[in-house]
């Protein structure tokens, strides 16, 4: 069964599709809820504490990162924050140096999203796409948090297994298949303590805000510079929140909703897929190669039989080996929401499939999703299960039959393309090892400088109501717009966003709240 994660899509994703795409025109293909701490941090853990000095202290060895021409480092942060004296666990780190090292300003840390998405492994990709002084004014660093990538990953299945645990969806909805959706997430989560170890408790998101304060500190700055995208907005708020006083410039670019429950959360963002869906296809159906026809709300239905057929007829594809399935097909579909930049891609997908029977596309398109290899079907990161870790340790869910079914219920009245991939998401984690370390509740980090917070009126994943609401509860949270369609906006392209968070990086001048963009 997807859970959709809020990440960006990935670079590397989007020139693979772009690749693939051009091939299948000349011939064939070639093969999370968040919660709070409390309103300052404890004084008896972190910087201000003499029992966390050894870690605040410590001393950086860069090294060449596994891969790639970054440098990368490594820090030793608590597991359990509450015991500085207890085992210890590494988390890593990549910088990309600042081009312009004379006026060079300090650290800038990055966040791509998930809960689960590497931050190293995007990160040459996201300082590219900085604006100019930025990059040439800072370092930027990208953390992979504690549970992700390099930094003691969660681990819980073979790539066999993970692909036949996605591929798990509980239909019809109803007593037999809660049953099983129990069956299946236990035994997921069996695998998760099993290969993780003890660590797996410890993953939570305000252990890895606290994390980000060592590395703040080992890298020399006095205060934090950061830009959170998705759920990395979520990191960024929970830091803001705990070291008001060591906050610099936050920028959090597709904002999570802090106050959301598990189920409202996951009914929300269905609806906004469904609201991104209904654009996408007013644009497919001005185009010849659209395979839709009718209304707006006629080439919905048609996508969703398209989706609902793929249960009992799963499509062939260019490997022999994989099929296109129900829930292939819907990540195939949903994943193209997350940029425009896929919609052409998205229409030959559909129309290859619709007219031809081939699910090529949308496979790969599904596999982008995943970071799973189109030919080999292996799983290139650890995101899936990082999302679900860190997920189940953010936000406590309400898993009871009745709650279960209003869920149910209000998902599919919300959306009704997309909303039937929430169904009994919540029993994942009411099935988890380890209980919730947090819970919904309001952050206003009141001891913090302007955090400016960026929406996109058309996101699928982080509706703009989320940073709409997020921007009113910070105590000096700054609103900035941009009108159009994907998720997140900074270094995307758009003149106006990338002005505004040039001069405020580099100049420290705070956007004018209510600033929106067009273009």
């Amino acid at each position: 069964m997807p859970q959709f994660r809020l990440t960006r899509p990935t670079p590397s994703a989007r020139l693979a599709l772009a690749a693939t795409l051009a091939i299948v025109l000349t011939g064939s293909l070639v093969s999370a809820s968040p919660g709070t701490a409390r309103t300052m941090t404890d004084p008896t853990i972190g910087q201000n504490s003499p029992a966390y000095q050894d870690f605040y202290t410590q001393g950086l060895e860069w090294n060449d990162c596994p891969g790639s021409g970054l440098q990368c480092a490594s820090v030793e942060v608590p597991m359990d924050w509450s015991r500085p004296d207890g085992p210890r666990i590494v988390v890593t780190f990549a910088m990309v140096p600042a081009s312009d090292t004379k006026h060079r300003i300090g650290s800038l840390l990055i966040n791509p999203g998930g809960p689960g998405a590497s931050a190293i492994d995007s990160l040459e990709y996201l300082a590219s796409t900085m604006p100019s002084k930025v990059r040439a004014r800072y370092d930027i660093v990208g953390v992979d948090p504690r549970g992700v990538g390099q930094s003691v990953p969660v681990t819980c299945m073979n790539d066999e297994d993970m692909g036949e645990f996605l591929e798990f969806f509980p239909e019809p909805p109803g007593t037999k298949a809660i049953i099983e959706t129990h069956r299946v997430m236990r035994a997921y989560a069996r695998e998760c303590r099993e290969h993780t170890g003890e660590v797996l408790g410890y993953v939570d998101s305000l252990s890895s805000a606290r994390d980000m304060d060592v590395i703040r500190a080992v890298l020399g700055d006095e205060t934090l510079t950061y830009v959170g995208y998705s759920y990395g907005t979520f990191l960024g708020s929970l830091y803001a929140q705990e070291y008001g006083d060591r906050a610099g410039r936050l920028i959090l670019d597709g904002a999570v909703d802090p106050t959301l429950p598990t189920e409202k959360e996951s009914t929300l963002q269905m609806a906004s897929f469904d609201r991104a869906m209904s654009s996408y296809v007013e644009t497919c159906m001005t185009q010849s190669a659209c395979p839709l026809s009718g209304r707006v709300t006629d080439a919905m239905e048609q996508i969703k039989d398209f989706i609902d057929a793929r249960s009992d007829d799963p499509l062939p594809t260019s490997n022999e080996a994989r099929k296109l399935t129900k829930v292939q097909a819907a990540t195939g579909v949903l994943t193209a929401m997350y940029s425009q930049d896929l919609w052409v891609v998205l229409t030959h997908g559909l129309a290859a499939a619709m007219n031809d029977g081939d699910g090529s596309i949308l496979l790969a398109l599904a596999d982008s999703y995943y970071q799973r290899d189109n030919d080999t079907g292996a799983f290139e990161s650890n995101m899936m299960d990082a999302f679900a870790a860190i997920s189940c340790l953010d936000k406590p869910v309400d898993a009871r039959r009745a709650a279960l079914d209003a869920a149910e219920a209000e998902a599919t009245d919300m959306a009704p393309l997309f909303g039937e991939f929430a169904r009994y998401g919540s029993i994942n984690c009411a099935v988890w090892p380890y209980p919730a370390r947090l819970a919904p509740e309001e952050i206003t980090a009141p001891y913090a400088p302007p955090i400016v917070v960026v929406g996109t009126t058309g996101d699928p994943a982080t509706p703009y109501e989320n940073a709409v609401n997020l921007a009113r509860s910070l105590a000096r949270g700054v609103l900035v717009t941009y009108e159009g369609e994907g998720h997140t906006a900074v270094g995307g392209g758009v003149r106006c966003i990338d002005n505004a968070i040039e001069a405020f990086l580099v100049d420290g001048i705070v956007p004018e709240d209510g600033l929106t963009c067009t273009d």
